[in-house]
């Protein structure tokens, strides 16, 4: 059961970031979208985009589990962990990255101070 909780976890996760490099590679577009009253973050649309982007029978059977419990997209939506605004996370995924490269060079300069020493 343990490992089932653990594989639902690891998925919600994989179509976070694959949703986010989506819509970050077709941002300009899906604004524009929406700039003309389309809603770029209807959960029908972003079922549409997960599906295609993780074909693995795995996420069909969960969607499948999900629509029998509910016919509520929102509610879906929700439960895969999608109910975010794309804009937000990918700055939160900016600074990540960003943190992640400062704290390297920072390590890569105390090693360096630390070769000087010797």
């Amino acid at each position: 059961m343990a490992d089932i909780l653990e594989r639902q976890e690891q998925l919600k996760a994989e179509l976070k970031d694959k949703y986010l490099d989506y819509y970050q590679v077709n941002r300009i577009w899906l604004q524009q979208m929406n700039g003309h009253g389309y809603r770029i973050r209807d959960s029908w649309f972003i079922l549409g985009i997960i599906t295609a982007l993780e074909p693995k029978s795995e996420l069909r059977e969960l969607l499948q589990y999900f629509l029998l419990v509910t016919k509520d997209c929102n509610s879906i939506i929700k439960a895969l962990g999608l109910d975010f605004d794309p804009e937000i996370e990918l700055k939160k995924r900016s600074q990540q990255v960003t943190h992640q490269e400062t704290e390297t060079d920072s390590q890569y300069l105390d090693r360096v101070r630390e070769e000087i020493k010797t």
